[in-house]
């Protein structure tokens, strides 16, 4: 039975770009394997195993645990699942039929991992940076408000999707805030009483995200950043 062969198209840039050409050998070895290996789709996140990893690299588990450290902000590992940050840089594929199966391999990840390697995903604050660069990791672009935010139920997906470009967080993690704020309100509803729920949710959505920003960079002071951590 003759298999069918899938094809990977990797720009030639990647051999250009300084952050892949500081790797050493086994690092660069291995983000090339998670970006051509059999289990990769048309997303950036698949599941594969540890063991597959060293095996198709030709590396032992504690090289696969250095190049993990060293791949940290452009790879994302959790679980036995990957997640390649800003894949479209070193491969796109366009189309309505890659859209179309991009959205079937999306459903094929469970709801807690997909949210769990997007939440770790969330770009770090270096140990260098100081409250005052906040604003460097913030988007400027401006929130559209009106006056119709007066009730929760005004909060939609338009908004969600908006507040998570304008922070820079994934659109779950936005959702996560939204329930949050949801049960705020339910346990006392006079909380919302004259409040701008849209205003409210980026309000949260930012604190929770520096939050996370500051406990990476004090685990960076520390003894390094750790995405388990989160």
């Amino acid at each position: 039975m003759k298999l069918k062969m899938k094809t990977r198209i990797i720009h030639t840039k990647i051999w250009e770009d300084q952050w892949f050409r500081s790797l050493n050998r086994a690092s660069s070895r291995l983000f090339i394997y998670l970006l051509t290996n059999s289990r990769v789709g048309l997303i950036d996140t698949y599941e594969i195993a540890d063991d597959v990893i060293c095996f198709g690299c030709k590396i032992n588990p504690k090289e696969l645990g250095e190049s993990k450290e060293e791949l940290k902000g452009k790879v994302v590992f959790y679980n036995g699942w990957v997640k390649i940050i800003n894949c479209e840089k070193y491969q796109t594929f366009k189309g309505e039929k890659n859209e179309i199966a991009k959205e079937k391999e999306e459903k094929l990840i469970p709801s807690n991992v997909k949210e769990k390697l997007y939440t770790l995903s969330i770009p770090y604050r270096y140990p260098s940076d100081t409250t005052s660069n906040h604003k460097s990791i913030i988007s400027n672009k401006k929130l559209v408000i009106s006056n119709k935010y007066k009730s929760i139920k005004d909060v939609g997906e338009q908004d969600f999707k908006e507040i998570s470009e304008k922070y820079k967080v994934p659109i779950p993690f936005v959702r996560s805030k939204y329930d949050d704020l949801c049960n705020w309100v339910g346990e006392k509803p006079s909380r919302g009483s004259g409040r701008n729920f849209r205003l409210t949710l980026a309000a949260w959505v930012k604190k929770d995200m520096l939050k996370i920003k500051e406990r990476g960079n004090y685990a960076g002071r520390t003894r390094g950043i750790d995405a388990t951590d989160l």
